[in-house]
């Protein structure tokens, strides 16, 4: 009897933290030494856009855009080489053509050679910043434009004070 309470126990417990790792806000991919796909959790399936497909022994890289690549792979180098948990910002490109920006988190297990990455979809924040950068440099242009413009009419009613100053007929009968 008390071998099956135990049981139901590791059961429940098992349960629990499966659901925790299938449903939580972030994608977790768990990577061979050679940097294939292992493992991952819905959130990842969902993030990377895989569907009902099995992304298993294909390596992570090919969902990375080419414009991320050489940030993927200095991101690697270094999850590699470091005892430390990495950190980057990527993009990838879906098969449907959609763009995320996702960052990503490193580390790796020196006694398995995984490498463990949480992914976080940060797309809405990314286009939110480029939204940002655009209107600033509107913003600064404008400014440019309306700044030189004030000055050039301050120079143009210095011009026509010094002229009106010159040609005063009652300043010439003085």
């Amino acid at each position: 009897m008390e071998r099956i309470n135990l049981l139901e126990e590791v059961n429940t417990v098992m349960q629990k933290y499966s659901e925790l790792y299938n449903f939580a806000p972030f994608g977790y991919v768990t990577l061979s030494e050679n940097n294939e796909i292992q493992e991952f959790n819905k959130s990842a399936s969902l993030i990377l856009g895989f569907g009902s497909y099995q992304p298993l022994q294909k390596e992570f890289r090919q969902f990375i855009s080419e414009k991320s690549y050489s940030v993927y792979d200095q991101f690697l180098e270094k999850v590699y080489t470091s005892s430390k948990k990495q950190v980057c910002e990527i993009e990838i490109q879906l098969q449907n053509g959609e763009i995320k920006y996702i960052l990503m988190e490193g580390v790796v297990f020196k006694t398995n050679d995984k490498c463990l990455l949480t992914l976080v979809d940060i797309t809405k924040r990314k286009l939110d910043e480029l939204e940002l950068q655009k209107k600033t440099e509107q913003l600064t242009y404008l400014n440019g434009f309306f700044v030189d413009r004030e000055l050039k009419m301050v120079e143009l009613k210095n011009k026509i004070k010094e002229l009106s100053s010159t040609t005063d007929p009652e300043k010439e009968s003085n």
